[in-house]
C-alpha cells in the first residue's frame, strides 16, 4: 500500500511504497520546538521505500546526528533521518490521510508538557522506546545505554522491562 503526503503548499510531495514500520508520539523538546506543537506524532519507513514526487525539501541538522526536512516556502515540516539510518520518520500530519495512522506508543514521555492530558492508555518511555534498536544499528547509541535503558524501564514495570527487552534484542512481539 502506498502512503502519500506532502506540505500545506504542495511545493513537496512524498511517497512511501511500504508499510509503516513503527508509529508513536514524540515528546521531545526538539520535536516540539521544530514542529511549534506539543506533541508529534511520527510514522517510520523503510528509506529503501521511500522517495520525493516533488521538491527537493530543505534540510535542518537539529542534531549532530540527525536531518531534519521540511518545506523552504511554506515552512511545513516532514520528515525526520538519524545519520545511517535505514529508516526515516515522517510527521503524521502530513499524510494525505492522516486518520489512516493509529500511533502505537509514546517516547520521551518524562519531557511531555504538564497541561498535555492523552487519555490513550498506549506505552509510554521516558527515551526511544522501540526504536532504541535502530538507533544501536545506526551507532548512535552504545549497546550499554540499552541495558541502562531496560533497567529505567523495568523501574515503571515488568511489562515495560519485557517491551524494551523484546526490542533491545530485536525481538518482535
Amino acid at each position: 500500500m502506498a502512503h502519500e503526503g506532502g506540505c500545506f503548499c504542495g511545493a513537496l510531495r512524498y511517497r512511501a511504497d511500504a508499510e509503516p514500520l513503527r508509529i508513536f508520539h514524540c515528546h521531545c523538546t526538539i520535536c516540539r520546538r521544530v514542529q511549534a506543537a506539543p506533541v508529534v506524532t511520527w510514522i517510520t519507513f523503510p528509506t529503501p521505500a521511500w522517495s520525493w514526487t516533488k521538491g527537493p525539501p530543505a534540510e535542518l541538522k537539529s542534531t549532530p546526528e540527525a536531518t531534519r526536512y521540511f518545506c523552504r516556502d511554506c515552512g511545513t515540516h516532514l520528515a525526520f533521518i538519524l545519520d545511517g539510518a535505514a529508516e526515516l520518520d515522517v510527521t503524521a500530519g502530513s499524510l494525505r490521510d492522516p486518520a489512516t495512522a493509529k500511533p502505537g506508543y509514546h517516547i520521551f514521555a518524562d519531557t511531555r508538557l504538564p497541561w498535555l492530558q492523552l487519555a490513550d492508555d498506549l506505552p509510554e518511555y521516558d527515551d526511544w522506546g522501540p526504536r532504541r534498536l535502530s538507533r544501536v544499528l545506526a551507532r548512535k547509541m552504545a549497546p550499554s545505554d540499552i541495558d541502562l535503558s531496560c533497567r529505567r524501564s523495568f523501574a515503571k514495570s515488568v511489562r515495560a522491562w519485557l517491551t524494551c527487552f523484546h526490542h533491545c534484542i530485536g525481538a518482535e512481539h
